[in-house]
């Protein structure tokens, strides 16, 4: 276990007296729709959806979903088709085959894939471009949830002036401090790790997020019965779109 010095405990105090949290909204019309019936899909299904054929491709469809949302990298990027076109064809014919009475379903869902694994950016990418904007030699902690996101996630951000270090939650529990915390995705995704906001690692934590991903999560202060007043949310800073 390493040992915290008494100024490093200075410093994390410090911050944990009010820091200040900002959210940035983006949006994309193409990738909303396909999450959208993806989820309407599942709910249609109802108990059908642990049949084999469904669940090889729900899961398949809701990780690219997931990672699309999860990480600032373009929707093309190989990382986060961890199901080849081929096999996805596959998957969608059994389920065709086996359940006709959802072939509209399917059909439009199939379409939206074959157009979104095609496109080229992210709101998120830009969003944080215009973050980082000015911010040569800060040094910034860029958060993402799962650690399968670090590689695509560090090349993507490649090129940027900031002093850039992409991290999965459980790496803030050292006592290293930034300039700036972007936590990727919903405030809620990271509700077993609140000490990103609780006992934050840097003064500003900007928080870039789809728009239409529901997040209610309650920020609580810095420490159990203390007089610091702990995060709070300044602005929803909505980005600029991406058409669809």
């Amino acid at each position: 276990m390493s040992l915290v010095t008494f100024h490093e405990a200075a410093d994390l105090y410090k911050l944990a007296r009010r820091p200040v949290v900002r959210k940035h909204l983006v949006t994309h019309g193409a990738c909303k729709s396909f999450s959208l019936a993806l989820s309407q899909l599942e709910r249609r299904l109802g108990d059908l959806a642990v049949d084999d054929s469904w669940r090889s491709l729900l899961f398949a469809l809701k990780s690219f979903r997931f990672e699309m949302t999860a990480a600032p990298v373009p929707f093309n990027c190989p990382e986060i088709q961890r199901v080849s076109p081929e096999q996805l064809e596959l998957r969608f014919r059994a389920c065709e085959r086996s359940y006709p009475q959802f072939a509209p379903e399917l059909g439009a869902l199939k379409s939206m894939y074959a157009q979104l694994r095609k496109v080229s950016d992210n709101p998120m990418g830009a969003a944080m471009k215009k973050i980082l904007t000015g911010k040569a030699g800060s040094t910034v902690a860029v958060v993402v949830k799962e650690s399968r996101l670090l590689a695509p996630t560090e090349e993507a951000l490649t090129g940027l002036d900031a002093k850039i270090e992409v991290v999965v939650p459980q790496q803030l529990r050292a006592p290293r401090c930034y300039d700036q915390l972007i936590v990727i995705g919903p405030a809620r995704w990271f509700s077993n790790a609140e000490y990103i906001v609780r006992a934050p690692r840097a003064a500003t934590i900007d928080i870039v997020q789809f728009r239409w991903i529901a997040d209610d999560w309650t920020l609580s202060p810095a420490f159990t019965g203390s007089s610091l007043p702990g995060p709070r949310i300044v602005s929803e800073v909505p980005a600029d779109p991406v058409p669809p």
